[in-house]
Formats: structure tokens, sequence, C-alpha cells
């Protein structure tokens, strides 16, 4: 299988997680990595702790992996932990030749690595992240955001907006869709059953009205709706008392109504292993759940583990789309 991989912010931890999954890795893939040739051989030599590598003309050798370079941005002196327009520009460049290399299939899946958002806006980039990035690029209206850990998964009814957007973004219809989306995932995607469960917005769901209204006015038609459709789905649940009593072990998926109400939940259960994927893009795109770590950068204590859950994940992705896309044929 062909893997591309963007660089994400040199200045951070992306490289060293990407480097050492690689090294733990157990089966045989080819990568792509797209990343400045000088500044990768300037960020390894950086970098403490690193298991042994070295460079052949355009490939970077770890362990048993020919890792192909595709020479992007340019060259500019890493200093980690910076904030900086030069490492906003790179990893920009990165996720935009890599994001189309596999738009054109000469990639099989993606793996982002964690960019730093405030090095992309100095650098120009006017997207809140890689999601609404690689769903402008894929031509893609609605893209969903799923973090998971194992049989764990969490879909976002919104995502990088402020919190106080959130409620004038809870609509019945925008509800309807993603919970559509989340099936479709959950079924194409993870191979899985599509039983849903729906977060409330307020505290306990509002109760009955006493505590905001966007529970009877928009969730519960939304759930009527789809229910009268022919899907599975619950709720809506109080955030608090549904992952307190692990509820979610219950569903192949929660639909959380904002960013923070079910991703807490998930990177608690993860502990460093989630993974970040975007459903309804013809791609297949997966990431780290953590950001690019500027604080630790270069000192060899990141932890690797979910970038390379991150590898695993988008191949077992990739291979569920494909059994599906052989039994419509058949």
């Amino acid at each position: 299988m062909k893997i591309g991989v963007s660089s994400g912010d040199l200045n951070g931890i992306g490289i060293e997680c990407f480097v050492n999954a690689i090294n733990n890795l157990d089966k045989d893939y080819k990568f792509f990595l797209y990343v400045n040739k000088a500044n990768l051989k300037q960020y390894l030599s950086m970098c403490n702790n690193m298991p042994y590598y070295k460079f052949e003309n355009n490939y970077l050798l770890i362990k048993d992996y020919k890792i192909e370079i595709i020479d992007v941005g340019k060259y500019y002196n890493i200093e980690f932990g910076k904030i900086s327009k030069e490492a906003g520009e790179n990893s920009y460049q990165s996720i935009i030749q890599c994001t189309q290399d596999c738009i054109d299939n000469k990639t099989e899946m993606i793996i982002t690595l964690p960019i730093t958002k405030e090095s992309c806006y100095l650098a120009g980039m006017d997207f809140p992240g890689h999601t609404e990035l690689l769903a402008k690029m894929c031509g893609v209206d609605s893209p969903l955001m799923i973090l998971f850990y194992k049989q764990f998964r969490v879909a976002l009814q919104t995502v990088h907006i402020p919190v106080k957007d959130v409620p004038k973004n809870i609509k019945t219809n925008s509800i309807i869709a993603k919970t559509k989306q989340f099936a479709d995932s959950l079924t194409n995607d993870f191979g899985t059953n599509s039983k849903i469960a729906i977060l409330g917005l307020n505290p306990h769901s509002g109760e009955g009205g006493n505590i905001g209204n966007e529970e009877i006015d928009e969730i519960i038609p939304a759930i009527n709706e789809l229910k009268a459709g022919g899907f599975f789905v619950e709720g809506p649940f109080p955030a608090d008392g549904f992952f307190g009593h692990s509820l979610h072990n219950n569903y192949a998926g929660v639909l959380s109504m904002y960013h923070d109400q079910g991703l807490v939940a998930l990177k608690l259960a993860s502990q460093g292993r989630g993974v970040n994927f975007t459903a309804n893009l013809p791609i297949v795109r997966t990431s780290p759940d953590h950001g690019s770590g500027l604080n630790i950068a270069g000192q060899g204590i990141a932890d690797y583990h979910s970038t390379l859950e991150a590898i695993y994940e988008a191949i077992n992705i990739s291979r569920s789309r494909k059994i599906k896309e052989i039994l419509k044929v058949i």
C-alpha cells in the first residue's frame, strides 16, 4: 500500500513521532514523506534519542523501511518550540502536495502530522484546520470529523468554532445529515453496525426546557426523524452521565454536539493512542489526535503511539472501503 505523509510543523514533534512509529511498525508498506529534504536532515540531526536512520539519495532509511522523500517547501532554519511563518509555510505546502497526490491516485491514503495553526495563519492559511482544508481540496461541503480509539468513536456535530457559536449551529437538518454521514462511515469505513448515541447540548440535556431549548427544538426532532427513516439512534443523552457510566460501550458511535464535549472523554480513554479520521471524503485521511507539541519538540520524549495507530487505522479503513466496493460489484 502507498501511504503519503505530510510533514506537519517542523518546529514540533510530528517527524519525531513518525520516525519512531516507523521503527515500531511490523509490516511492509510504501511511504512517501512530503518534506523539504534539507530540513528533514536538519530536524533529525537536532532530535534526541532517535532510532538509527540514514539517507540514501531521495530516501530515508529506517530499519527495513525505505521512505521516499518528496521534496516540498523552502529550507529554513528549524527552531524547536517556535511559532513561525516559515514553519507554517512548509507545513501548508506539505499538506497541499500530499493531499493532491492522493486525489490524483499517486498514493492510496494520507497521514497528516500535526500542524501549529498559529504558524499556518502567519503563512496565510485561511482554514481552521486540516479537516476544512482537505474538504475544500476534495470538493466536499460537509466533512465529518471522527476521533476514535479501538471501538470508541466520537463524531462532531460542530468542529472548530467558538463555543458561543455552537447553539446556533445545532439545527435539526444538520444533525440528521451528520448522523447519516456517521452511519455510512461506521458501515463502510469501520465495517461495524451503525448504532449511534446522540448527546444533548445543555446540562442534563436541558431538563425538559428548564436549562435550554435546543434539545426540544432541534435535537429530539432530528432523532425522531432519523428513527422514522430506519436509523438506529438513541438520545439525547447528558454527556456527563453518558460517559461517566461508560454507556459509549453500547454503541458503535457517539455524535457529540461540540468539540470538547466528546473529545475530552475520548482522549482520556485513549491515553495518547487516539486517531483522528476525516469521513465523507473521497480519500482516506487519518492523523494522530494530538497537536504539534512545541513545548517538548526535539527532546526525544514525544509519544509516537498515536501516529502508529493512525498508520494502522488508515490501512484498515482503506481496506474496508475496498471490500465494500467489491461487494457492490458482486
